[in-house]
């Protein structure tokens, strides 16, 4: 897709990247299958998951196949077949606010993943009681700090560290010849700071701001694609 621009002012140049990028020293694995690996400690995370969200969909009368949170629990169990973590670290908003049936759905797969350590970074949606976590083996923490790097929800700033979060659901739209357009869900990289994708198939996507030096990644299908952003 030659020729192409992001949503903003910047041209970018697109080309296939390796999936590994490094910052602070540390080389991260970014997934088509909207997670990130880091190696070095057997960690795998995601972000914004929002199960129960179709439930929420259903309520209003919108009609939501009921087999979506399934879905959801065999992608999961695909990447944590692919990448066998130590840890599983979820970003916030594992669930869609209040208690429903995919919490059971979700503590029945909790419940075979042995003695994986899993941690929720809690999120503004993350509002049921503590006990409910505490009842799923969930450690619930505000932010996730190891060596440089600093796991949250939401964007925390000025702390030194480089900020790796969720909440926005990035996506961006590219632009080929004439009226052709696509939207993809991506990974944003800036200069001290990373926005995950949203894990979740009923999450929907919000269009980044590429500045010039931001590193877009695209999740088209089964790669991830580099859209990097430039002045010229």
């Amino acid at each position: 897709m030659t020729n192409s621009r992001l949503d903003s002012p910047l041209r970018c140049k697109l080309q296939a990247k390796t999936l590994v990028v490094e910052v602070k020293g540390a080389e991260l694995t970014l997934g088509a299958e909207k997670c990130l690996w880091w190696e070095k400690y057997q960690s795998l995370f995601i972000a914004d998951v929002h199960f129960g969200k179709s439930n929420h969909f259903r309520k209003a009368g919108i009609g939501v196949p009921l087999q979506v949170t399934q879905e959801e629990i065999l992608r999961l169990q695909a990447v944590v077949d692919k990448y066998q973590p130590q840890k599983l670290v979820f970003l916030g908003d594992l669930f869609h606010s209040e208690y429903n049936r995919s919490v059971e759905v979700f503590s029945k797969w909790l419940d075979g993943l042995g003695a994986m350590e899993t941690i929720l970074v809690k999120g503004n949606h993350d509002i049921m009681l503590d006990e409910v976590y505490d009842t799923l083996g969930l450690e619930q923490v505000e932010v996730l700090q190891q060596d440089g790097l600093l796991f949250s929800h939401d964007a925390i700033q000025g702390t030194g560290f480089y900020n790796i979060y969720g909440h926005v659901h990035p996506g961006v739209r590219l632009y080929g010849k004439g009226r052709q357009s696509q939207r993809f869900p991506c990974f944003h990289w800036k200069d001290n700071e990373a926005v995950m994708p949203a894990f979740g198939l009923f999450t929907g996507y919000v269009s980044v701001k590429v500045q010039a030096g931001d590193r877009v990644f695209l999740i088209a299908g089964r790669e991830v694609v580099e859209a990097r952003a430039s002045e010229e």
